[in-house]
């Protein structure tokens, strides 16, 4: 999510606040120059008038300032511990209240000589910092309920304006901290005109424009919903403003008309930020997910420049067998793409748009064969020629994306065997297994009986064989060198999830309907035990030192394990416990087995030891949420995902 954008004084630089950091841009290039990542939403950003320190307000209610030359953290500036009435009547403390960003940090504005640095925050208080040693000079009541939600100084910098949706504007005078005057409006976001006159207000019913000097209405711009950013080009002839479901507007200061319309709907929080030379606007906006993007447009005549476009949603993810690369699967505002990227330092070694003559809209799996050679990703996209949804897998050079084989068909469970010669998908209720050199199929495997293959489809650790469960009643085995199915495992249950043992003498299959675990011997399909847990299950996963059985709850975050030899309880505890906890089922071993990874779509990420579950790390991850974690093989690093924004959070030793 894109919560605030800032161009630097000196034309340089530009600087984009997210869910996860700030990310700062080359302004002639567009090109990532760095990242400065953040435990903390960044609510707001703003460079100091010399170009030289960078602000940024964040969730948990702190400014931090850093140095821009070399990103060295000058300052924290901590807020206080107030919080809003309305907050506490419903019970949340402060860490809570923080993670929900309900006492955030809503504006940010250095003084004209750079010397202090105002910041607003949800509540009713504005602080005034030093900020050559970050001392508190000043706080102001903003008189404000709620927020206050924009802060500006005039040129001279010796007034203040702060605004609030139920006060509006209030004009301070910086000196003596007294308040010059205050114009009753609803006001979200305020600007000064560069020769100091005029004051904007944009809220909720438009754009209001006052004479700074008393306060006079000197137009109304109407039909103008929600507005969230407004800014004065630096000559101060043309006015910028973006709303909510709106598109952005340059309007003529000279007679407040409206000039043009720019082609692109803001359908959450917008903002802007016009060049220092005048001639370009910067536009930062979220759609309704509250996923962002960044466009930068000719302000001469609305073309479109250049678009920084992230993912909005990452459906899939996977680490290359030697760790190096990332492949991504998401969603940006052009439809689905799969992205290429390096682990050391984030930087894109393909991109590749999916979908022919048509907008993909998913890439729902994706997966490396096991030599690092090949890539494989299903997905769909909506094509125009067909007026219809088209499945398919697609099989690519790791190294360049050469595709190399396409096949029309809906797929998951990509399954590469362990010598990278086949590839195992389940579609449409059916295994198929692919001869990756030439494409062809080299079995077609089905259920039994009119039953139909559900849940997951494993390979065998030899690559021999295939089992998958029915909708009722087993699980089948299969040999994929000709077919032959060799074991019908029975079990009267519902089969959501099955995993062969790391030597493939054991299969397990588990039933959360009944919270039951069924284990067979792979090498005969005899029964070896049944194994109860006391909350529903939604998935098993073997130890892989083959000696432990764990099963996961996606119901309280329950991990319960077994001995694998004879099937006795060893133990069993909980992930992450907290007031607003929502755990996702989504727990791993890591390869070595030592240790548990969890994750909750709070973005909290726990490393448990997997014996006893003693905590032994915690990762405040992003606020959002986290629903997709992959892990490197060497298990020095750990990917975590979010549908919420479409970022990608790396953790461990760094390679």
């Amino acid at each position: 999510m894109v919560s605030g954008v800032a161009w630097a004084p000196d034309g340089k630089l530009i600087a984009i606040a997210s869910t996860v950091g700030i990310y700062i841009y080359n302004s002639a290039t567009i090109e990532e120059v760095s990242f400065i990542p953040s435990s903390s939403v960044i609510t707001c950003v703003a460079f100091s008038p010399d170009s030289k320190i960078l602000a940024a307000g964040s969730r948990d209610r702190t400014v931090r300032l850093w140095r821009v030359s070399d990103e060295k953290l000058l300052q924290t500036l901590t807020g206080d511990t107030y919080m809003p009435y309305w907050v506490g009547a419903e019970g949340y403390d402060h860490a809570e209240a923080s993670a929900l960003g309900f006492i955030e940090v809503t504006a940010l504005a250095f003084s004209p000589d750079g010397l202090t640095l105002a910041s607003g925050y949800i509540g009713n208080s504005v602080r005034l910092w030093q900020v050559s040693n970050g001392k508190l000079l000043q706080t102001l009541d903003s008189g404000s309920l709620y927020e206050t939600s924009s802060l500006a100084y005039n040129p001279n910098g010796n007034i203040l304006a702060m605004g609030s949706s139920d006060i509006g504007i209030a004009l301070w005078n910086v000196s003596d901290a007294t308040l010059l005057r205050t114009i009753k409006d609803n006001t979200w976001c305020v600007a000064f005109s560069p020769d100091g006159k005029t004051i904007v207000s944009g809220g909720y019913y438009g754009i209001d424009p006052f004479r700074v000097s008393d306060g006079a209405l000197l137009n109304t711009l109407g039909n103008n919903y929600e507005i969230r950013s407004v800014a004065f080009s630096p000559d101060g002839q043309t006015m910028a403003s973006i709303g909510r479901g709106t598109t952005a507007k340059l309007w003529r200061v000279s007679n407040w008309t409206l000039l043009r319309t720019l082609g692109t709907t803001s359908w959450d929080i917008g903002q802007i930020a016009f060049s220092p030379d005048g001639q370009t606007l910067m536009l930062g906006e979220n759609n309704q997910a509250g996923n962002g993007a960044v466009s930068f447009f000719r302000v001469s005549d609305g073309t479109i420049l250049q678009d920084l476009k992230w993912f909005y949603r990452i459906f899939s993810m996977a680490f290359s067998p030697d760790g190096q690369t990332l492949a991504i699967g998401g969603w940006t505002p052009d439809g689905a793409e799969l992205v290429l990227r390096r682990v050391l330092d984030g930087s894109i070694q393909l991109r590749l748009p999916i979908g022919q003559q048509g907008v993909a809209e998913s890439v729902n799996d994706v997966a490396f064969s096991p030599d690092g050679r090949k890539l494989a990703f299903g997905g769909f996209y909506y094509s125009h020629s067909t007026s219809s949804y088209e499945y398919q897998i697609q099989l690519l050079n790791a190294s360049d994306g050469t595709l190399l084989l396409t096949l029309p068909t809906n797929a998951d469970n990509l399954n590469f065997s362990r010598d990278s010669q086949t590839l195992a998908y389940k579609s449409n209720g059916k295994i198929f297994i692919l001869n990756i050199s030439d494409g062809k199929q080299i079995q077609v495997l089905e259920g039994q009986s009119g039953k139909s293959i559900v849940g997951n489809i494993v390979l065998s650790p030899d690559g021999l064989t295939v089992a998958a469960g029915s909708s009722n009643d087993c699980v089948w085995i299969w040999r994929i060198s000709d077919g032959k199915l060799l074991y019908t495992l029975k079990w009267d249950q519902v089969i959501s999830n099955i995993e062969f043992s790391p030597d493939g003498q054991t299969l397990a299959a588990v039933s959360a309907h009944v919270s039951k675990i069924r284990l067979w011997n792979a090498s005969d399909g005899t029964p070896l035990y049944t194994l109860k847990g006391d909350q529903e299950l939604s998935k098993v996963e073997f130890n892989p030192d083959g000696k432990t059985l764990a099963a996961v709850s996606a119901q309280g975050g329950k991990i319960q394990l077994w001995n694998l030899s004879n099937g006795t309880p060893l133990n069993s505890f909980l992930v992450h416990i907290g007031k607003g906890s929502n755990y996702t089922g989504n727990v791993t071993y890591s390869p070595d087995g030592r240790v548990f990874i969890a994750m909750n779509s709070d973005g909290v990420v726990e490393m448990l030891d997997s014996s006893s579950g003693v905590l032994l790390y915690t990762f405040i991850g992003n606020s959002g949420g986290e629903d997709l974690m992959a892990i490197s093989p060497d298990g020095t690093l750990f990917a975590t995902g979010s549908q919420y924004d479409g970022t990608i959070t790396l953790w461990g030793n760094a390679p």
